[in-house]
């Protein structure tokens, strides 16, 4: 991705999140975090894997605005409480019409 697109992509997530409500973010974080100490090996899982666990184990919803899921995942990224496999699959889930979707795993 140029530069210019990356600083786009980048000024977009942030935005989204900006106007995301904190307390949305703050229990999203908790419960992802909490959920990577629950874990024990290796396990590999995608952003939708985590999504659908948190909606319907985590307690959670979803945000107002569903762009918000990209930059929190990005985010939680950032952080550290997730890293990318570098690996790669379908998505398990129809209503994405099986796109290519990236392996995450707890550092």
């Amino acid at each position: 991705m140029s530069s210019m697109g990356t600083a786009l992509r980048n000024s977009g997530m942030s935005l989204v999140l900006t106007n995301t409500p904190a307390v949305w973010t703050m229990h999203a974080t908790s419960a992802l975090s909490w959920l990577m100490g629950s874990m024990k090996g290796p396990v590999e899982f995608t952003s939708q894997d985590f999504r659908m666990w948190y909606l319907t184990q985590g307690g959670g919803v979803d945000p107002p605005n569903l762009n918000a899921w990209g930059a929190f995942w990005h985010s939680v990224q950032a952080q550290g409480i997730i890293e990318h496999t570098g690996r790669y699959r379908k998505t398990r889930f129809p209503q994405s019409h099986s796109r290519i979707v990236g392996l995450y795993r707890k550092p």
